[in-house]
């Protein structure tokens, strides 16, 4: 596969065969409007058969309405008076013209919205003007409320908001997420008693019967973990997927102790192997097996709810963006990424390990170290600031970034791939869970 390049030109249709579609559109969301048992039902029939042909046409791009020559990531003008700066983007990160996309029913305002914020082609794929992150839909009223600033240098896009999710299935998220209850300062490469408890391992079966543990994981409630994929679907035919180990710091002893603290010797609880119930994977995941992985991310259904502790808690996931909008990697520091590290001949073992990562890297660099891969808005790319990052063994494992505004530490990737560890300016690749929280909430159950 050759790398992904924009394109540079659109031959945008006759403006009759515009019109034509147009007019359809008009007469579906007549039928839409209505309510007079007057109007026939075969119009209304046919009618919301071409608006859903004309949906799929403008997700895949086959639509010929006219738009305006423009560049992926470019930058832009919404449509209105203001003319509000924008990034021409694809229909998937923009979260406004997904939601209208989404929506049961479409006014004319709706349509001519879409039709004005296209901007271009990428591939066979339509790009849109879309303003930054921080936008909000209101789904009774076809306008759009923008505050936000410009998707710049603000952790790359990385956050969406979240539109229509289920009050009843985001309930079953806890309250009280992302709380670390190490209050010592971060040092050294060596994760800290009650440090990270939401960090988890991933437990498989030889056929030998021997258990060992593959790839990282993060808790996010009492009963689901978040891992990646490939942890699943990527391992050998002759390993099976038991459990999850939660409360873990050192592999090595059990329970883990701290005596630094004035003389004073603190333990943890025992660890915990828990046995998994369920095993969900997006349905679009590619699998290992191709250049381009993608939707590499795995929701882990627990036989049995955890029992929160000190050294067991969940991690909160990307859901308010209001806790990190205008975070600038230029001015408030790093994201983590914490695991036990494996190298290429020794499984995972030893102390649960952190380091910082500094995130902000152009998708440009990860797109030149792995070309075949297609970096995307689903990915994140993060480059490590020194030696002692995690290594391959913690695919799976957590991308955090600690909130300045509640204190809380956040969810903000799933551990793809990296070529090599240990490496200064080898970049790896995450899973963007902010682009996934929909997908995440509709597949948890009471």
């Amino acid at each position: 596969l050759e790398r992904i390049q924009p394109l540079n030109r659109f031959g945008a249709p006759s403006a009759e065969t515009g019109q034509n579609v147009f007019e359809s559109v008009i007469l579906l969301s007549f039928c839409f409007a209505t309510v007079d048992r007057s109007v026939p039902h075969i119009l209304c029939t046919m009618g919301a058969l071409i608006w859903r042909i004309l949906v799929l046409c403008f997700i895949a791009s086959c639509s010929q309405l006219p738009v305006t020559v423009a560049q992926y990531l470019s930058s832009c003008k919404t449509p209105g008076g203001d003319g509000e700066p924008g990034t021409c983007v694809l229909v998937r990160e923009c979260p406004f013209a997904r939601a209208l996309l989404m929506k049961q029913k479409h006014s004319n305002n709706d349509i001519r919205y879409l039709e004005a914020i296209r901007c271009g082609m990428l591939e066979t794929k339509a790009l849109v003007c879309c303003n930054a992150p921080n936008i909000t839909a209101d789904s009774s009223s076809s306008s759009a409320s923008i505050d936000g600033l410009v998707d710049g240098e603000t952790i790359d896009g990385l956050v969406e908001n979240r539109f229509s999710t289920p009050e009843e299935k985001r309930g079953l998220l806890p309250e009280v997420c992302g709380v670390d209850t190490y209050r010592g300062p971060i040092r050294g490469e060596l994760a800290q008693l009650f440090h990270f408890p939401w960090n988890v391992l991933i437990q498989h079966r030889t056929k030998d019967g021997e258990h060992r543990f593959h790839c990282g994981g993060s808790l996010i409630s009492d009963r689901y973990v978040l891992t990646a994929a490939r942890c699943i679907m990527g391992i050998k035919k002759t390993w099976t997927i038991v459990s999850v180990r939660v409360g873990e710091l050192n592999l090595q002893t059990d329970p883990d102790c701290d005596d630094s603290t004035a003389g004073v010797t603190e333990c943890a609880s025992p660890v915990e192997d828990i046995p998994i119930e369920k095993i969900t994977v997006p349905s679009n995941y590619t699998g290992t097996g191709s250049p381009a992985v993608k939707q590499d991310i795995a929701l882990l259904r627990l036989a049995r709810r955890v029992e929160f502790s000190e050294s067991v808690a969940p991690i909160c996931l990307p859901l308010n963006t209001s806790n990190w909008v205008g975070y600038s990697t230029e001015q408030d520091g790093s994201f983590y990424e914490s695991g036990w590290g494996k190298t290429p001949d020794a499984a995972a073992g030893g102390d649960n390990k952190w380091n910082y990562v500094s995130v902000g890297v152009a998708r440009e660099v990860c797109r030149d170290r792995y070309p075949h891969a297609s970096i995307d808005g689903e990915q994140i790319c993060a480059m490590p600031r020194s030696e002692q990052n995690t290594c391959r063994g913690d695919t799976g494992g957590p991308l955090m970034y600690q909130s300045s505004t509640d204190g809380a530490w956040y969810l903000m990737g799933v551990g793809s791939f990296r070529k090599q560890c240990a490496i200064v300016g080898e970049p790896a690749v995450y899973t963007n869970v902010a682009t996934f929280t929909d997908w995440i909430i509709e597949n948890l159950e009471p």
